[in-house]
């Protein structure tokens, strides 16, 4: 699992995630990181069976797209989707997008992003920055309580690929963690309420009021 501050980075796509708060600093329960959103960045729309999730746009804008009405969210602005709702985002302006992404319920997506990231580290991805459709079919089918994408047909086609991709010697975890060694941490703006919802449990762990 991740701790506060490991950072990844999405070669092709510029993306990159800098961890705020990891799933090893929560048991898995709760993941908050910063993300660097931009025009290349691809998500497509998918659902979340069990996790909740929320952006806040700390600078410049992104849109999104829930249950197929689209909208803006710019910097200041939230934007959560809970468990079953389909969504998706993207940066349609010319610039970069700094957005705080956190997670509810938050061990197998995380395991799940540092996967893509290490694929795109390794450059087994497409031009686009995504993994490839064979790679994408194991992917789905290993993290399918974790995230779904696409109608039945796309589902049934990962269905019918992926014990193909296996064969080829696909795999749906890869060892190489992802995590890259920053000389200098990104800029950050604070967010004084972060964590605030969390369990009271949790809370002193980052010394946040519950």
């Amino acid at each position: 699992m991740t701790r506060a501050g490991d950072f990844f980075e999405n070669p092709v796509t510029g993306e990159r995630v800098l961890v705020r708060v990891g799933g090893a600093d929560t048991h898995g329960r709760y993941l908050s990181v910063d993300a660097w959103v931009g025009p290349r960045s691809v998500a497509h729309e998918h659902v979340h069976p069990h996790s909740r999730e929320r952006f806040t746009v700390l600078n410049g804008w992104v849109r999104v797209r829930v249950d197929g009405q689209e909208r803006d969210v710019r910097g200041g602005e939230t934007v959560e989707f809970a468990p079953g709702v389909s969504h998706d985002y993207w940066n349609p302006g010319p610039r970069e997008a700094h957005v705080l992404v956190e997670v509810w319920d938050a061990e197998r997506f995380e395991e799940m992003m540092v996967t893509l990231f290490a694929l795109a580290q390794e450059g087994k991805v497409t031009d686009e920055g995504v993994p490839t459709l064979l790679q994408s079919a194991v992917l789905a089918r290993e993290y399918r309580d974790v995230v779904v994408f696409g109608g039945a047909l796309q589902r049934a086609v990962y269905t019918a690929l992926a014990p193909f991709a296996r064969l080829r010697g696909l795999k749906p975890t890869y060892a190489h963690h992802g995590a890259l060694v920053l000389d200098e941490q990104p800029a950050r703006e604070p967010l004084p309420e972060l964590g605030a919802e969390l369990a009271p449990e949790l809370a002193p762990a980052y010394g946040v009021a519950a």
